[in-house]
């Protein structure tokens, strides 16, 4: 289940579909269970996990930079 946590490269997706292919589509618990699961997950890893790492991305680039005062960043 580790797997579908990481937001890259497609892993989300392809694990997902792969637990669609063996569920009971025939059972509604369990057709409503996994829409549920999925978009939770969904929602944690590229939203919340997207917005963290695009935050540190951010604060990276703007903070260590290679330019010492702002004369440097007209030049």
């Amino acid at each position: 289940m580790l797997v579908s946590l990481f937001p890259y490269w497609g892993f989300q997706p392809f694990f997902y579909i792969l637990i669609f292919l063996f569920i009971d589509k025939g059972d509604e618990y369990q057709l409503v269970n996994f829409i549920l699961n999925y978009k939770k997950l969904q929602f944690f890893t590229q939203g919340c996990v997207s917005g963290v790492i695009g935050y540190i991305m951010y604060y990276i680039c703007a903070s260590v930079g290679e330019f010492d005062s702002v004369e440097d960043l007209v030049e």
